[in-house]
């Protein structure tokens, strides 16, 4: 018998395929990206079968901002604001995924721009001895040689060597941890994966300060990543 979906919303819509769902989710959102708007059709989806939202209470003033931030009440009875994907409603990615994304919110947020600081601050350089970054100097990129760099190339090891490392030795073996990853994940609100993933971070800043790195341009650095995961 084939699985049917829903009903949804106030029009009580069904569907045959997730698929359909998402493509009539997107029709709800307005082109421009400012302001807030209702869906009491994505609510329903939302608080039906996404893992971070069918527990919660919802809220009477439902809103979400195209940026994918969806409005409703903590366990307090208070309305906040939480981000969720339309990738993960029927979905939620695995132990694996939610570690990957938090070692790229460390490198975009911490160590991208404190290897950039250490490159054009010779003060820098000699105030922290023990970072021993190894990387091309200039603001041209290293490539080409034309354009202004942009962009930070992890030459040895690549970033995703770094990752999967730093999770085969503190994450891999752990299950305890795997498992509190994912409960960490279904929380709409302040999740924080700072203490469960203190030692996958250590192992991850260790290879990343002493990695090797050059400076590209925007275009260059497409071309290489592309080139890299063929």
């Amino acid at each position: 018998m084939k699985k049917i979906y829903g009903p949804f919303g106030p029009n009580r819509e069904t569907f045959s395929s997730i698929e359909s769902i998402k493509k009539r989710a997107d029709q709800d959102i307005p082109s421009t990206k400012r302001g807030v708007y209702i869906s009491d059709f994505l609510a329903d989806v939302l608080f039906q079968h996404h893992q971070r939202y069918k527990n919660q209470i919802r809220s009477n003033e439902f809103q979400i901002t195209p940026d994918r931030a969806v409005r409703i009440v903590d366990s307090s009875g208070n309305p906040r604001w939480s981000t969720f994907s339309f990738k993960e409603i029927f979905s939620m990615p695995s132990w694996e995924q939610i570690a990957k994304k938090q070692f790229l919110k460390r490198w975009q947020e911490s160590w991208r721009q404190r290897i950039l600081d250490f490159s054009y601050d010779p003060e820098r350089r000699n105030r922290n001895p023990q970072l021993k970054f190894r990387f091309l100097e200039g603001q041209i990129c290293a490539l080409c040689k034309n354009r202004m760099a942009t962009d930070i190339d992890h030459v040895s090891p690549y970033h995703e060597v770094i990752m999967n490392l730093a999770i085969h030795i503190k994450i891999m073996n752990d299950p305890i941890l795997q498992r509190d990853l994912e409960n960490e994940w279904r929380k709409p609100f302040d999740r924080n994966y700072d203490t469960l993933m203190s030692g996958a971070f250590d192992e991850y800043d260790s290879m990343s300060s002493q990695g090797k790195y050059i400076f590209l341009c925007k275009p260059c650095h497409i071309v290489v990543t592309k080139k890299r995961q063929k």
